[in-house]
């Protein structure tokens, strides 16, 4: 077993390393043993009352360049670990962050942020964690619900902070386990999939910031909780859609609400439309020249439909002749109508020079659209079908199609587009589409599952994603599933997380970030057939399957919800702790920051 001062040197790697060593008291070999000082007195070290157990290592803005070595794991009453760099372009930690560490048991408050590490988020099994700040590092890759229990559970995390990373993948439910979480940072990632209803249930959350992923879909019915304490809240730059819930304006002490940059349809609900929101950015004054009058606070959350600014919120103008905008907070320019510019854009996003079609005439300016190849027109002249398989179609899916106003029929399959679905395509009386053999990542938005007539859906009562397309971590043959062929999207085994797949073995890990599981269960129908009794059997086993995992699960969230009300004193200084370094930080008005 090396000694505690042999661990730490591990710390100091090369000449860098000497260099530092050399300006901080006892992290250099003595000369000789007059020399030598003890560990516990080391620049940034700390032991308990023992005088030979390191419980603390503080090295803030240091300067320490390294790898975070596995030995530390060798220190068992480690509490305090704070390596966060916070030097603009200064020399921090490289490489992962080693299992061994993750491992200790006596982890109180991890800082590791501002710094290149890579690698994945390992799982933390201290259960009396308080504070994990991974920020603004390389992580990637999915964070595995494993992350959200520890060895004996987080029911103590009070601040946990992931953002500006590479995360993929969706939000666990699992993150509901984490029962007194005040502070919960994910922005700045590549998270996708749907809200988790189950962050309803953390009543002690404050500051929840989910901006800049790629979020779908509705609020949950039970994700706006009026008895939580949320006083921050940052949705701004997702593909979030529905409407916004009224039970925000039932939050007394929400001050900071930002919805802008997503497809949220309606309006702002008037409850919300006070002196105190988002006042910390946006201007007290919502006086509008071109009227002469005083525009409505709810501008200070979204501008309305048909209007649009940088920010997406005040101060709002009107989009252009021949655009407009369905959505609350339009940012940057609104959506045109004119579809020679539409398939214009579809061009640009999909790299259009790169195409792998005969007869490539998308660019000439002479002829008219309807004759573009694999455009089809109805007698007005209106785009109506739109069909480019095999076309070697490149970069994130085009949702702009969804502004071709009577487009019905879409087959873009076997191509190489990636990206997300968006709430775009509801806008288009799509009938067909097809978009199997693509990257396409994340969820299948909830609307295209319950549109009536797209693909099979809504045929003899049936609605199922599966019918739109295979969801992520399943493939059939065609990419989705079909009724009247009697085709099923079936489970892949290797972590396929691409949507409308068509064969589990054409998944490649390096083409898509994270695993996204999702199974839709295939209804039951009656059936003579030895097959159908095997598929329903099969969904039988999985159903129950499910359901005890939903027991567990339940049992689980009581188990924490008891524990919540015991040894509240023990995270008070940790409480102090996180509120100095919120009033510690300053704000960037132009990107919404906390720096």
């Amino acid at each position: 077993m090396p000694s505690n001062e042999e661990i730490l040197l591990k710390l100091i790697q090369g000449d860098a390393g000497a260099q530092w060593a050399s300006t901080h008291i006892g992290w250099k070999v003595p000369q000789s043993a007059e020399l030598a000082v003890n560990v516990c007195d080391w620049d940034g070290v700390d032991c308990d009352h023992s005088g030979t157990r390191i419980t603390i290592i503080q090295l803030t803005e240091s300067g320490l360049a390294a790898t975070i070595p596995s030995e530390l794991g060798q220190l068992p009453y480690l509490e305090r670990l704070h390596l966060d760099n916070l030097i603009p372009d200064g020399a921090g930690l490289t490489g992962t962050i080693p299992s061994e560490l993750a491992s200790l048991t006596n982890l109180v408050d991890v800082n590791l942020a501002f710094n290149s590490l890579t690698g994945t988020v390992p799982t933390f099994v201290s259960a009396k964690l308080q504070t994990l700040n991974l920020s603004t590092n390389s992580l990637a890759g999915p964070v595995p619900t494993e992350f959200y229990y520890g060895s004996k559970g987080h029911g103590y995390l009070l601040c946990l902070d992931l953002s500006k990373n590479s995360l993929t993948g969706t939000i666990s439910e699992a993150i509901g386990q984490l029962q007194k979480l005040e502070t919960m940072s994910l922005s700045d990632n590549q998270f996708s999939g749907t809200l988790p209803a189950s962050i309803g249930v953390l009543r002690d959350l404050r500051y929840v910031y989910l901006n800049n992923n790629h979020l779908q879909g509705t609020f949950p019915t039970d994700f706006v909780n009026p008895d939580a304490q949320l006083s921050e809240v940052w949705f701004q730059s997702n593909l979030l859609s529905g409407t916004v819930p009224i039970a925000f304006g039932q939050m007394d002490k929400l001050r900071n609400l930002y919805i802008d940059d997503n497809k949220f349809t309606g309006t702002v609900p008037k409850e919300l439309c006070t002196d105190l929101i988002n006042i910390d950015f946006v201007d007290a004054d919502l006086y509008d020249p071109s009227t002469g009058k005083n525009v409505s606070t709810c501008v200070r959350l979204a501008c309305p439909e048909n209007t649009f600014s940088t920010e997406g919120l005040w101060p709002c103008g009107p989009c252009p002749d021949e655009s407009s905008s369905p959505y609350l907070g339009t940012q940057g320019e609104c959506y045109s109508s004119d579809q020679r510019t539409l398939l214009n854009k579809f061009y640009e996003i999909t790299n259009g020079a790169s195409w792998n079609i005969p007869n490539n005439n998308w660019m000439d300016a002479s002829i008219d659209e309807c004759t573009f190849t694999g455009i089809s027109c109805n007698t007005n002249g209106h785009v109506t079908k739109l069909s480019l398989p095999k076309a070697n179609l490149q970069g994130p899916f085009p949702n702009i199609i969804g502004f071709l106003e009577h487009l019905n029929y879409v087959d873009l399959s076997d191509n190489f587009l990636t990206g997300y679905l968006s709430a775009d395509l509801q806008w288009a009386p799509i009938d067909h589409f097809d978009i199997s053999g693509n990257k396409i990542r994340g969820a299948i938005p909830p609307w295209l599952c319950l549109t009536s007539g797209l693909n099979e859906n809504g045929d003899k009562g049936h609605f199922r994603c599966s019918l739109v397309a295979c969801p992520a971590g399943t493939a059939s043959p065609i990419g989705r599933e079909s009724i009247t062929e009697n085709i099923k999207c079936q489970p892949c085994s290797n972590g396929a997380n691409i949507v409308g797949l068509k064969d589990c073995k054409d998944y490649n890990p390096e083409d898509a970030g994270s695993y996204y599981y999702y199974y839709d269960a295939p209804e039951m129908t009656s059936t003579s057939s030895t097959s159908g009794s095997n598929a329903s059997r099969t969904a039988g086993i999985i159903i129950l399957v499910f359901s005890i995992v939903g027991f567990v699960i339940v049992a689980a969230l009581i188990y924490a919800r008891n524990l919540k009300a015991k040894k509240e004193d023990e995270h008070e200084a940790l409480k102090s702790n996180i509120s100095s370094m919120r009033s510690g930080s300053s704000w960037s008005l132009t990107n919404r920051e906390v720096i």
